[in-house]
This record gives structure tokens, C-alpha cells and sequence, in this order.
């Protein structure tokens, strides 16, 4: 049964795979996945952003800035030196035939460490950066208000893990195991600096 069941989840995944990698396409997105799929290409506003929150984010934003910069670098062991090769699943175009592969890859496919990275990343800024907007009746205008840098982390690092499946080096449910355990790291690591932080008599707000 265990079998059966690992096998049907496994045509599952194919056939998303093939819809999302050879179905669901446009030459406007053969252009922009594979950059977003490169995150050097982002380097420099993550630097940006992590000397700002160093420089100007008073306490809570540097706190945010370390938080974030370790969860994501203990994202990324687990993902990339623990968990793919312990799966050891090889990626789609090792496999299947007719994948478009837009970019290269090396190393197993399950999970994406970039699903991993950047859903770790987006959960701990959704924690550090919410807003609290008791003046806004509006339940929607007041979500938004309160948790915009939430909204728009997730999209990100949903775009990233569906560039991964675009682009032919992930299999959907290598971005979605990848986004779920990323998710589950980040509010660890959250929970560890309200730990730290508390012990050192500098709560977080």
C-alpha cells in the first residue's frame, strides 16, 4: 500500500511537472524565471538591505537582519548538505524526456533549496517587520497595512520556488517540501531570537 501510494504521489508530481515546465509557458516568463531563478542576480539588494536594517533598523532590526542571515545560512545546510542527500532524488531532466531545462543545476533534487531558503527567509520578515493598524476598520485595507511585508516575502519566495519547476531542475513537490520545512525553520529560528533576547533582558517588542 505504502508502495502504491508512493507511486501514485510520484505521477502526481510528473504530471504537474509537465504541465507547469511544458504546458503552461510564455516567452515573456523564458525571460524573467531564469533571472529570478539566479539569486546572484540579487545580491546587491540583499546586501543593501541587510546594512540597512544594520544601520538604521535600531534594535529590532538588527536583531531581524542576524536572525535572518543565520536562519537562512542553517536553511540552506539542511536543505543542501542534509535533506537532498538523504532523498537523493534526481532532478527532472535526468530523468524524463523532453524537459525544458532553461538553466543548469547539479546535485538531488529533493527538496529545492531555494523553496527551503526563501520561505525561511519570508517567514522570519513576516514576523520581524508586522505592523499593528488599530485605526483601519477595513478588515483587508487593515491586512494589508499590517502585514504588507508579509505579503509581498511570500510572493517572492513563491516566484523563486516556481522558477525552479519552470525553469526544469525541480519537481513540484521538491518546491512544496521545500517551502513547508523552509517555512518550519523559519519560525524556529524566530522563536530563537525571542529566546535570546528575552535571556539577554532586551525583549523584542
Amino acid at each position: 500500500m505504502i508502495r502504491a501510494l508512493f507511486d501514485f504521489l510520484s505521477s502526481v508530481d510528473v504530471a504537474l511537472f509537465r504541465f507547469l515546465n511544458g504546458s503552461l509557458t510564455a516567452d515573456f516568463l523564458d525571460k524573467l524565471l531564469p533571472f529570478v531563478t539566479d539569486t546572484r542576480n540579487f545580491y546587491p539588494a540583499f546586501l543593501l538591505l541587510f546594512a540597512g536594517l544594520i544601520i538604521f533598523g535600531k534594535y529590532r532590526g538588527r536583531v531581524a537582519a542576524l536572525s535572518i542571515a543565520l536562519g537562512t545560512v542553517l536553511a540552506d545546510i539542511i536543505s543542501s548538505k542534509i535533506l537532498k542527500e538523504l532523498f537523493a532524488r534526481p532532478r527532472p531532466f535526468e530523468t524524463l524526456d523532453g524537459v525544458r531545462q532553461l538553466v543548469g543545476a547539479a546535485g538531488c533534487s529533493m527538496p529545492s533549496s531555494h523553496a527551503f531558503n526563501s520561505f525561511a527567509a519570508a517567514t522570519m520578515f513576516a514576523f520581524f517587520f508586522k505592523k499593528n493598524v488599530p485605526a483601519e476598520q477595513n478588515p483587508a485595507k487593515k491586512f494589508l497595512k499590517e502585514r504588507w511585508v508579509a505579503v509581498a516575502a511570500y510572493f517572492c519566495a513563491f516566484l523563486s520556488a516556481y522558477s525552479r519547476i519552470y525553469v526544469g531542475v525541480h519537481y513540484p513537490f521538491d518546491s512544496i517540501v521545500g517551502a513547508a520545512l523552509g517555512a518550519l525553520v523559519g519560525a524556529l529560528s524566530c522563536k530563537a531570537a525571542i529566546h535570546i533576547s528575552q535571556r539577554a533582558g532586551r525583549p523584542l517588542d
